[in-house]
Formats: C-alpha cells, structure tokens, sequence
C-alpha cells in the first residue's frame, strides 16, 4: 500500500513553470554576459567608486556577496578575493582589521589600486565562482555604466576621463602595453590604505660615471646609486599543484625535478609543494591552499595506496610525515577538486593524476579510481610525456 501523500497539483504546475523559465532564461544569460564581458573590457573597475551608476552597481556586489557565507556549495566575499587575484594576506588583513565598511567594499577597493583592474575581470571572477546570480543582478546596471563612460569619452578634455599610455613596467610585452594603454579610467583613482596598493618593487644599483670637470674642482670616477625597477619574476608556461601523501613523497619529488626542468626553447613548469611554503601555509592553511588552487592551472595529485585511504575514510586522523606537511592537507585539497569539478559542469580540464609504477594495480583494483576526477592519469615513468602535453596545450 503507497503511503505517499499525493502532490499539490497547483504547486507541481508553478514547479514545473518556473523551471521551463530558468532553462530558457540560462542561454539569453550567457549571451548578455558574453556582451558584458566585450563592453568592460576597456573599463577600469575605479568607476565602481566615481560614476552614480558604478556606486549602484558597487552597493548591489557588496549586498550580494556579503550576505552569503563562503563555504562549498556558495562562493562568497573571500572568494571573490581570490578570483580577482589578490594577495591572500590582503584578504586576511581585510577579515580580521577592517570592520568600518562591508568587506566586498574592501576587496574591490584594493582591487581597483591595479593598473589592469578592468571590470570585465570582476565578471569573470563572479563567472568562475559560480555567482550567476550576482551577475544577473549587476548585469543592467554594469552595462548601463559602460554605456555611461563609452559615450562620454570622446576626448580627454570633454570627459575628465583617459587611458593609460605611459607608466608600464619595462618587463610588459608589446600586446600587454597595447592593451593597458587603452584602458580608460577615471581620473583619481579611489584612495585605500597602504596596504591595499600596487607598489612597483624598486633595486639600488652601482653605476660608474667618467671624471666630471667643474672650474678648478676634478672629480675622480665616481658611482652613484640609480633606483631601476627590478627584473620580472621568471615565467612559467604553466603552473602545478602536486598533492600526495606520506607514502607519496619521493614520487612527488622525482615528478617535481621533471616538471621544472628546462626545455629547449619552452618555459618552465612552475611547481607548487606545500612544504616548501611552510610559513606561509602555517599562517592560514586554508586561504593560501585555496589561493594556490584557483591561481594554478593543474592539480596533480599522487596515487599511492595511502592517498587513497586518506580521501575515502571518514576517520578524522590525519595522515602525516615528519618529513612533509603536504599529507595534512590531502583531504582539503580533494574537497577544492570536487567542489571545482561540479562548478565547472563536471569537466575535468584541471586535474591529472600520476601513479607510481608499483601502485598501478590500484587503477584497477581500489573502488576510488572510479571517480571522475581520478579517470584521467599517467604511470610517474610517463611524467615526460605528460610535461610535453601540458606545455603543447598551454600554447
């Protein structure tokens, strides 16, 4: 005998309206983001702070994303940080010391102290997070403010606004000054506190300098101290986060040698390991692991048999070595790949997993493999082959 109660008629029919609206409107969104992101593309997110319609669009982001907790299943302001690139401990500093304003406030605030800060990056972040909704919220009055800037900048002396042509790093190729040069921005850029902007690090070298003849007075060779802006950081053709556990260790060591080493013609693989940061993870575990995991662009994790153990049991012991922090973090870091996978329409295009060659009988035995995130993976003998195929795929 069923039991179950019967339906509400009228409730299942406004259900099933309601869902043939969502599915129909999901298209007509990501066109009009698509246009969005076109029209922003020259916009400084500055005028979040100057325009009537960039304060509107600013007070909705702000109520949106502060009034959602950051957790698994909904990004919130913290995240929101991340996307937009900034440095974990500005977020930090935002969390715990300043409380006057909301703190979506705050991370648009010091995201706007960049050069680049276009406002089509704030609608990829909130693309990338997930917040469809937030966009379909801001999305009128983000076009209305660029429609606003756009047809008010027909000179510099009619608008009081102007692009950026002069001011770049040295470092910068030719495409990257093209394209900050056309950025238009308001005039003054939002004032924050020290901590919030862009200072272009700064070296003292020796220069030598000829005798100099002045009347009477001869000066010998002499050096001066000329302030040069220092040399750009390497450059990486892609970035990898490895992640494994205690049994892991001399395997991650051996792909992390063959991931960085160089190639002829190609740039490095940049390679991340937790325990060669210890400081900065034992700071705030959490924020930098998450950092690191939206900023690069593979996740490889080690397929040992204690790996395994580590993200299928529900016992709260903690895999670890005396050696290594990375194993306290297996578990965490599996968490940030489900909940990326999901987010993503369940495409794995981030993670690619490595088995040592004694392990390999796990892919086929142990229940875990099956997952979709373990489905695609290379023997630790075939790392070569994988660096190639990363480095072809980035370019």
């Amino acid at each position: 005998m069923n039991n179950r109660k019967a339906r509400n008629p009228e409730l299942e029919a406004m259900r099933k309206t309601a869902k043939e609206k969502a599915v129909e409107s999901l298209p007509n969104l990501e066109h009009r983001i698509a246009e969005l992101q076109t029209k922003t593309s020259r916009l400084h997110s500055a005028f979040l702070f100057d325009d009537s319609h960039g304060l509107m669009t600013l007070q909705m982001l702000c109520r949106c994303l502060s009034s959602t907790r950051n957790s698994l299943n909904f990004a919130g302001w913290e995240e929101f940080g991340i996307h937009l690139g900034l440095n974990p401990l500005v977020i930090e500093c935002i969390k715990h010391s300043f409380t006057s304003q909301d703190p979506t406030y705050y991370i648009l605030l010091a995201f706007v102290q960049h050069e680049d800060a276009t406002l089509n990056k704030v609608v990829d972040a909130l693309k990338e997070m997930g917040r469809l909704d937030v966009i379909n919220r801001t999305i009128n009055l983000m076009s209305g403010l660029a429609d606003d800037v756009m047809g008010s900048h027909t000179n510099n002396e009619e608008s009081g606004y102007f692009s950026i042509s002069d001011g770049h790093s040295d470092s910068l190729s030719d495409t990257e000054v093209s394209n900050r040069s056309s950025i238009i921005r308001p005039l003054s850029i939002p004032s924050a506190p020290f901590i919030f902007r862009e200072i272009v690090s700064q070296r003292f070298i020796s220069q030598p300098h000829t005798a100099i003849q002045t009347g009477n007075f001869e000066e010998e060779n002499y050096q001066t101290a000329v302030a040069i802006r220092s040399r750009p950081t390497v450059q990486y053709a892609c970035k990898v986060l490895l992640t494994f556990a205690s049994d892991g260790l001399d395997t991650a060591q051996q792909i992390a040698r063959e991931f960085r080493k160089k190639r002829e013609n190609l740039l490095h693989i940049g390679v991340v390991i937790l325990n060669e940061h210890s400081d900065l993870v034992n700071n705030n575990p959490e924020q930098f692991i998450s950092a690191c995991f939206h900023q690069v662009d593979y996740v490889v994790p080690i397929i040992t048999e204690n790996y395994l153990k580590a993200i299928a049991t529900r016992d709260n012991r903690i895999d670890s070595s005396m050696l290594c922090m990375d194993p306290k973090y297996v578990k965490y870091i599996y968490t940030l790949m489900s909940t990326y996978y999901l987010r993503n329409g369940c495409i794995n295009d981030k993670i690619r997993c490595v088995v040592p060659d004694s392990s390999v009988h796990l892919t086929q035995n142990h229940p875990v493999m099956i997952r979709p995130l373990f489905q695609v993976w290379v023997r630790a003998s075939e790392v070569e082959q994988l660096s190639c195929r990363l480095l072809q795929y980035r370019f």
